[in-house]
């Protein structure tokens, strides 16, 4: 048989727009946390292609940097493309295990 789906009617509907209210405790700062990462999250996936593409030409662009001051003291290039590389597996991470928080 067919699943049926009832909808709200005016005497079931909530009036007025959705607010939630913060909770008291300790349990505001990670509703507040959430949210943040959250929205992070969908912003970072909204401009992920350009982003993504950005860093991976800087990384190789730091990897031939790398390559060319490999032997010159005081030098960091080494640690500079570490960090870059590090920035970018971090973001490819985030985006493609961090899950968004629902509401329950």
């Amino acid at each position: 048989m067919a699943k049926i789906i009832i909808f709200p009617n005016n005497n079931t509907a909530s009036k007025g727009p959705i607010t939630q209210k913060i909770p008291q405790g300790k349990n505001w700062i990670k509703t507040i946390s959430t949210l943040l990462i959250s929205i992070t999250k969908i912003i970072l996936a909204m401009l992920w292609t350009p982003i993504k593409w950005f860093l991976a030409i800087d990384c190789f662009i730091q990897l031939l940097r790398t390559m060319y001051y490999w032997n010159t003291p005081w030098i960091h290039a080494g640690w500079v493309f570490l960090l870059h590389f590090s920035v970018l597996t971090a973001l490819m991470l985030f985006i493609t295990s961090f899950t968004p928080y629902k509401s329950k």
